[in-house]
């Protein structure tokens, strides 16, 4: 070994020093791994973006002390890489679609995190009562069970979910018993908006997670409560599973009430699933074509069934991307601002640079040019796109210094995290 090899070796933090066999005994032994080694004993689960399921993984809302592994996760790359593969290999991970956060957990894992996944439970709706303990499986059928309990949950409770709306959009009743809280949400159908949004949702998060998969190594479960008297729109649900790997194992749920063909759906989904019947040549998005079109459900942008790259193209037509391509602020004589130059109030083809206030002390006429707030605040999937384009696009100058304060004069970064916030996207 070298002097420099050593001298750099010497200047790495303490836990990268040790040898890789070493730190994953450090992780299995700070809850990372297995909590025990007992082999009968069932895994740990975690609800991915449920704080009171994950405390030691995400925090939504309010900040609070993160405490037991957390701090491998975000200390640096290696260390991540390595703490992520032990613990998404060694857990059991659930996703529940609601309307705070969707899916965005799911999409948020790295593609080392994914590839290491081996158990993943995915619910998008789920019509008979769960309980949110995760480990608690006897909870699955408590309004169907009356021997034990006091039940309060009659067979009109769906007519009393309108009125109550545990999430705020009327999808979700409560059932009361002596042990549980278990929450209730109406079958999905095909005449529904949102119903529509969500299963476009879950397909492009299926696509983008499929890719960074381990094949044979995941055991997947889809739980998707369907309407039997909508069971055709049910395929879309289903379909996003042809574009993962052959899987270790697959379960799909399509409805609280025995039908037989979401049973039949459920099957060959699942065989597909597991590679024991061919799947389809063509893509899930063509398989049905006019029967499905990508969910075009009123008030569903045909922007967002674009491929990611045609949308990035077009919105660099937008004020995402700035005239001169370069974006100032935070100088110690005044704030950098792109302007566009205005005479006789018809805006000019070209664009220039201006210092607010000119160091002459001489105002010009300008509008500020900042970003386009309305593309922040559409959607999850174009306040993705926007700011992916708008930090990639531009140059970004800092300049350190004291910045003067101009009412309503925000920098364009601002701006853009400011109408990320408000709109309840959370950096991942």
């Amino acid at each position: 070994m070298t002097m420099a090899t050593a001298n750099q070796t010497h200047d790495l933090p303490g836990i990268l020093r040790l040898s890789p066999e070493i730190r994953h005994r450090i992780y299995i032994n700070v809850g990372l791994g297995p909590r025990s080694r007992l082999e009968y004993e069932t895994p740990h689960s975690y609800n991915l973006g449920q704080q009171y399921f994950g405390p030691d993984l995400w925090s939504w809302g309010e900040k609070r002390p993160q405490k037991g592994f957390f701090g491998l996760l975000v200390s640096c790359r290696t260390i991540h890489d390595e703490a992520a593969a032990v613990l998404y290999a060694s857990k059991r991970f659930v996703v529940q679609w609601d309307a705070i956060h969707s899916l965005a957990p799911l999409r948020a894992l790295t593609p080392v995190a994914i590839s290491s996944l081996t158990n993943l439970k995915v619910v998008l709706n789920q019509s008979s009562c769960h309980d949110p303990a995760l480990d608690s499986d006897d909870a699955a059928d408590c309004c169907s069970r009356r021997n034990g309990y006091n039940i309060y949950c009659g067979l009109d409770y769906f007519d009393d979910m309108e009125s109550t709306g545990g999430f705020g959009d009327g999808s979700t009743g409560r059932c009361y018993s002596r042990r549980y809280d278990c929450k209730h949400q109406r079958p999905l159908g095909g005449s529904e908006p949102r119903d529509l949004a969500l299963l476009a949702e879950w397909q492009a998060t299926a696509a983008q997670v499929a890719p960074h998969i381990s094949p044979g190594r995941l055991e997947l479960s889809l739980v998707c409560d369907f309407d039997p008297l909508d069971s055709e729109v049910a395929s879309l649900a289903v379909d996003a599973i042809q574009s993962f790997p052959p899987l270790k194992d697959c379960h799909v749920k399509l409805s609280k009430a025995p039908d037989g063909r979401l049973r039949q759906l459920a099957q060959d989904a699942v065989r597909r699933g597991r590679g024991m019947i061919p799947r389809p040549s063509a893509p899930p998005s063509a398989l049905h074509g006019p029967r499905h079109p990508s969910p075009l459900a009123p008030g569903y942008s045909r922007l967002l069934a674009l491929p990611q790259e045609l949308r990035l193209q077009i919105l660099e037509y937008t004020d995402l991307i700035t005239p001169v391509k370069e974006v100032m602020w935070a100088t110690s004589h005044g704030i950098m601002r792109i302007y566009r130059l205005f005479v006789s109030g018809v805006a000019q083809a070209k664009h220039r640079l201006f210092l607010f206030p000119s160091a002459r002390g001489r105002l010009i006429d300008v509008q500020v040019l900042g970003p386009t707030d309305a593309l922040f605040l559409i959607c999850r999937a174009l306040n993705e796109d926007a700011n992916r384009l708008f930090f990639s696009g531009n140059r970004f100058v800092v300049i350190d210094g004291k910045a003067t304060r101009v009412s309503d004069r925000r920098s364009p970064v601002t701006s853009a995290t400011a109408a990320s916030r408000q709109a309840g996207f959370s950096e991942m």
